[in-house]
């Protein structure tokens, strides 16, 4: 009888002792979380504190961000500081740009607006340090897109065309994912600019080399225009064969994509001394005014 009267005693000692340890850790769950940030220092210090070791402090740096990221107390804050301190050592750190800018929107407290935004901006920084880089603007267009969110539909409509400007510099770039042209074309139907959009996909059409994403970049172009593909095909492909007879003809020496943005060379006649310069301007001006004031007395 007393053993099970002990028994009973202890079980019920047992239940208490669960009962306050899961109120215990409700309430602690419910206090702000309090995380030590990694030291990094400031881009304007960075190279003073690092006396002048920039690369190599810039590799420790990524080792610290690599193991900070991912864990129980990572924070936004402490991925930026990070990253900010990395490319201001080393501008010519690729993936510091392409990582950084995915790790602090995944970061605790990175799911916003502002975190968007510093993405943005450090891919921004970067893309003059790579332009053979498709990556940066495809990032940073997805991010203006897709993640930045705003009751207003201004804001949102003026992110949006800036994410499709970031896309269609991307998909220009050798190596990109020719789909990435459907997306664009959609983002400018959704923004009223259905013309444009239009006139993107022809391009991209003429341009791409993948037989899959041109049959649905014809498949896209055909649902804008409400007609049928084979009609599409056909006018594309007559376009294309004008297209490739005035580039090889004009400038065969340059790539498909830089002939269309440079266009035919300068006629023969044309001449670097008929471009009107600073000091011809500038005479000008003088020459106008001393007309309006009249003969000038010796």
């Amino acid at each position: 009888m007393r053993r099970a009267a002990l028994l009973l005693v202890a079980l019920a000692c047992l239940g208490a002792a669960r009962f306050a340890g899961d109120a215990a850790r409700a309430e602690r769950a419910g206090w702000p979380r309090l995380v030590d940030a990694p030291y990094a220092p400031s881009p304007a210090a960075a190279p003073f504190v690092t006396l002048g070791y920039r690369e190599a402090s810039a590799d420790l740096l990524w080792v610290r961000a690599l193991g900070y990221f991912g864990g129980d107390d990572d924070t936004a804050d402490g991925v930026r500081d990070i990253i900010d301190s990395i490319v201001a050592l080393d501008p010519y750190f690729r993936r510091a740009y392409t990582w950084g800018a995915i790790a602090v929107n995944n970061a605790h407290g990175g799911q916003d607006n502002a975190a968007g935004l510093w993405a943005v901006g450090l891919l921004e920084r970067g893309a003059p340090y790579f332009p053979d880089s498709w990556e940066i603007p495809l990032i940073a267009g997805q991010i203006l897109i897709v993640d930045l969110t705003t009751t207003d539909p201004a804001q949102q409509a003026a992110w949006r065309d800036r994410g499709a400007l970031l896309l269609e510099r991307a998909v220009r770039i050798p190596g990109a994912p020719e789909g990435v042209a459907t997306q664009i074309a959609e983002i400018r139907t959704r923004l009223g600019q259905r013309e444009r959009a239009e006139r993107e996909l022809r391009e991209m059409i003429l341009l791409a080399h993948d037989e899959r994403a041109k049959t649905k970049l014809i498949q896209k172009l055909a649902d804008l225009r409400q007609t049928s593909a084979g009609a599409i095909k056909a006018e594309i492909l007559d376009e294309r064969r004008r297209f490739d007879d005035r580039w090889l003809a004009e400038r065969p020496e340059l790539p498909a994509t830089m002939y269309l943005m440079l266009g035919p060379r300068l006629a023969a006649s044309f001449e670097l001394g008929d471009l009107a310069v600073d000091r011809d301007l500038i005479g000008a001006e003088e020459t106008t005014s001393g007309d309006d004031e009249g003969p000038m007395e010796p």
